[in-house]
């Protein structure tokens, strides 16, 4: 049973709870994994918890640097890790779409800027594969043009392309056959978690199951028929 749990879910024996982390030693927390991992809303939610500034990926944000008074950083979708290192605000960032780009995050990070990249945390969202799949594929018809879903969608074009394409990446997948969330947890285990403790760069898979504990997270049965960005009663519910 654990050999065919691990086949569907690798980051099953390693996730640790959101609890377990000192998130207030870090500055910017980057919140990444599969798309319907829980990273939309663990962002929201650690952000509210913490007092930090929220950053979704659909946002487009103007935050002071730390250059000068009037300087700024344009925080979209596709800003530079090294831009974010420069934010003077604490900030808690959603970017599912930088997971295959975590082994790579300091490329091109200078000396100078190293201190600051010891004050990011980067949380890699862990959730059974099953119910990832489950999830992408039952997105409300109107955020697609055909009833294929999720994965003939997004995930065997845009998402899988990447780890296909990177020889590091390509190498650490046991199967690229697997289904999209498989691949990016077995990625993150065999590759890019080494990766990033060689570079001094914080992280840790978190358990999706754990943020029951968060505040705000909603019961099973009011998160269906939702959008993609859509949280269930996150407005109504407060902080434990």
């Amino acid at each position: 049973m654990d050999a065919i749990l691990e086949r569907v879910f690798p980051l099953n024996a390693s996730a640790i709870s959101w609890e377990d982390v000192p998130w207030r030693s870090f500055e910017k927390i980057i919140i990444s994994g599969p798309q319907r991992s829980g990273t939309t809303f663990f962002a929201a939610a650690l952000a509210k918890h913490l007092g930090y500034i929220h950053a979704d990926e659909s946002m487009h944000l103007n935050l002071p640097s730390r250059r000068s008074r009037s300087a700024v950083i344009s925080l979209r979708r596709e800003t530079r890790f090294e831009d974010i290192l420069d934010i003077k605000e604490n900030v808690v960032l959603q970017r599912p779409t930088w997971s295959h780009r975590l082994h790579k995050l300091l490329d091109g990070i200078t000396m100078a800027e190293r201190p600051l990249a010891s004050r990011v945390f980067v949380a890699f969202m862990a959730r059974n594969c099953l119910d990832v799949f489950r999830s992408q594929n039952s997105l409300r018809a109107g955020d697609f043009d055909f009833d294929t879903g999720w994965t003939c969608k997004h995930g065997r074009t845009n998402e899988w392309l990447p780890y296909h394409s990177d020889p590091d990446l390509a190498a650490a997948i046991e199967d690229e056959h697997d289904m999209i969330c498989t691949i990016k947890q077995q990625a993150y285990r065999n590759l890019q978690q080494h990766a990033m403790d060689q570079m001094g760069l914080r992280n840790a898979p978190i358990a999706y199951a754990s943020l029951h504990s968060l505040g705000y997270f909603a019961r099973s049965e009011d998160r269906t028929n939702l959008s993609s960005k859509q949280l269930a009663g996150f407005a109504q519910r407060s902080n434990p």
